[in-house]
Formats: structure tokens, sequence, C-alpha cells
């Protein structure tokens, strides 16, 4: 299990955001001392820190790790297509994230990059029934069976913020969030 927190935003939103439109498909980290592979499943968070009641949501989705390769920054710095991918305008903007290329270029990145998401509704205990989540009280419910007070249930509060980005009714984004399981 690869566990990836983000917690960034620039000028095309948030990081979350950009990961549940699909928009933002890969990220750059400094290479761990057990590296990413291909074909790991990427955990993305939203700032793992920071509590629960002080954030949009916490668990954004699950990925297949497509692939990763390793590259200087001076490699990338100014490449539009790889600033583009990683959820940034353009590479200036890229360069106010990361630093200057003059002065960092020889740090090295790992690339690390996903296909599809792939995010879980949870289900009721008692009829196994999609829940759904409170937005105003923070409660997770069951529609069905009038089951209250449940605790948190990540998949259901993301269902609601992607209802939110979309401008959607929340009933036709839990239908979306289940379609990419």
């Amino acid at each position: 299990m690869v566990l990836l927190s983000f917690s960034g935003t620039t000028s095309m939103g948030s990081f979350w955001a950009q990961i549940l439109t699909e928009r933002k498909r890969q990220t750059c980290r400094v290479p761990r001392k057990s590296p990413i592979k291909e074909g790991d499943i990427l955990h993305m968070y939203w700032k793992v820190r920071q509590p629960l009641r002080q954030k949009p949501l916490h668990r954004i989705a699950k990925a297949i790790c497509t692939g990763t390769y390793c590259l200087h920054y001076r490699d990338f710095a100014e490449d539009e297509g790889f600033a583009r991918l990683d959820g940034f305008a353009n590479s200036g903007e890229l360069q106010q994230w990361f630093g200057s290329p003059r002065v960092f270029g020889k740090e090295i990145y790992q690339v690390i990059q996903w296909d599809k998401l792939r995010i879980f509704p949870e289900l009721c205990p008692d009829c196994k029934s999609v829940l759904w989540f409170g937005s105003h009280t923070n409660n997770v419910v069951c529609l069905n069976c009038d089951a209250k007070d449940l605790g948190y249930v990540p998949a259901i509060q993301e269902a609601f913020y992607a209802s939110l980005m979309f401008n959607t009714p929340i009933k036709e984004a839990l239908s979306w969030a289940c379609s990419k399981t």
C-alpha cells in the first residue's frame, strides 16, 4: 500500500479536485527509500496530518500506478505539457511551487503516474444500501433503513464534494462514484 498525501492548490484548482476530475494524473515526489513501482495501489489523501473537521475530505481516491521514472528537476521545469499533467497551468506556476531550476535543477524527483481512479462507495452495515453523507451535520445516514450517525465514511463525503464540484445533485455524484468501481 502506497499513501500519497496532497495539499496544494494552483490556479487550476486544488489538487484533490483535479485528481477527482482526472485532470491531474501524475505527481512528482522526492524518491522514497522503498520506491513506488508500477502496479502499486496508490491511496491518495488530502492533508493527512490535518484533523478531519478542518478539511473538505480526507480520502481522495485509489488508483493503480501505471508508471514511474526519475528526472532531474531541470529536465521538467520548463516543460508546459508536464506542468499541465501535474496540475499546474504552465511551467511558470510549476516553478513557483518547486523553486528556481537554477537553484534546484540538480534535485531528482520520482514521477508517479496513474490512470483511472477507483472510488469505492460505502454500504450500510444493516441493509447494504449505499450510505449518504450529510453536508451540514457531518452525519452519515442510510436513506433505506433510516440508520443515522454511522460515523465517518470517506467515500460518501467524497461523493458529496464531487457533487459540489460538478454542480450536480448528490445522487448523480454518487452514481458517478459507483460507476468508477
